[in-house]
């Protein structure tokens, strides 16, 4: 068990980072919660990472899995971020379906070095803000983003997005180049 916790009667939660030299697999959460302050931040951020329900076996691949973000995020704001020193191309790869239903403020954040792609969605609540940063595109193109308080996004070449059904949350989406686009599809009773 990992803990950064804030204290008994005042104090914000800690940082905590899970880092590996090229590749990591993560099955727990640590927690970095406070009771009467701001709750903490974990980092995870290998090369390449794949979002799961099961780990997969290949040892060039790091995983994280949708029941470890779930267990962050009852403690925690989640950052989930790729970083290419060595090996990778800094993607992050949203291979099973993602229901995260917070019952406090939360934030996941997606920070790719390259890609990040949803090949599954992302059903969340009005306790949950996502963010995702790519340095290069964003695709959720085939599939729907449901039910966030804000979705955040900011890709410096595409930003390809499926149906969006924010009900009452917002959408900021950027393209920091001059020369690409972004694509998707509305349904929002708050900001776009």
């Amino acid at each position: 068990n990992i803990f950064a916790r804030g204290g008994i009667n005042s104090g914000d939660g800690g940082f905590i980072e899970t880092s590996g030299k090229n590749f990591i697999r993560v099955d727990g959460a640590p927690n970095a919660s406070a009771s009467y302050g701001k709750a903490g931040t974990w980092l995870i951020d290998p090369n390449d990472i794949e979002i799961v329900t099961i780990a997969g076996t290949d040892p060039l691949t790091s995983y994280v899995l949708v029941s470890t973000i779930i267990s962050g995020l009852a403690t925690n704001d989640v950052i989930i971020e790729t970083d290419t020193p060595s090996a990778g191309n800094g993607d992050i790869r949203v291979i099973a379906s993602l229901t995260l239903a917070p019952t406090v403020a939360r934030t996941l954040t997606l920070k790719a070095t390259r890609d990040i792609v949803f090949q599954q969605g992302l059903t969340g609540n009005d306790f949950l803000q996502v963010f995702l940063i790519a340095g290069r595109d964003v695709d959720s193109s085939a599939v729907a983003i449901d039910q966030l308080n804000l979705l955040s996004v900011v890709a410096d070449r595409n930003i390809e997005l499926g149906t969006i059904n924010l009900g009452s949350g917002s959408l900021v989406a950027t393209v920091d180049s001059n020369n690409d686009d972004v694509g998707a599809t509305f349904q929002s009773t708050g900001a776009i």
